[in-house]
């Protein structure tokens, strides 16, 4: 089992705030202007020698909102953020690859990002393995 090494979200309503010190990460679109985006890295260097992998989920737990919520997985290529970044500093520059797009229910549940971590470990994405987002 690997743990995030590092997260925070972001929020396009509050463009400078920093919630590097939050316990929770928020997911969100209201509408085109008030969007959360919650970012996870996860440090893989423990797998790359590996060999082949077989399956790699994340589980997550959700609470608050309308369910089920339609939730997207991407893999962040770029840029490479600090945990103390901002909606400014990385949110509208975010290279992405959509990866999933998975209903979620209150409670826990299980996101398949096999393709993202044989393509980080494989250095096989189309640049370079920054994490993913949940928005």
């Amino acid at each position: 089992m690997i743990h995030i090494s590092e997260d925070t979200y972001i929020t396009q309503y509050q463009p400078d705030a920093s919630h590097a010190m939050s316990s929770t990460l928020r997911v969100s679109r209201i509408d085109a202007i008030n969007t959360e985006l919650a970012l996870m890295r996860f440090d893989l260097s423990s797998i790359q020698s590996m060999g082949v992998i077989g399956q790699a989920m994340l589980h997550v737990y959700v609470s608050g909102g309308d369910f089920p919520a339609q939730i997207r997985t991407e893999v962040v290529l770029a840029p490479n953020w600090p945990v103390t970044t901002t909606w400014n500093l990385i949110g509208p520059m975010t290279e992405t690859i959509v990866l999933t797009n998975t209903t979620m229910i209150s409670g826990w549940n299980t996101i398949d990002v096999t393709t993202l971590v044989r393509g980080a470990v494989g250095n096989t994405l189309g640049g370079t393995y920054r994490g993913f987002s949940i928005r």
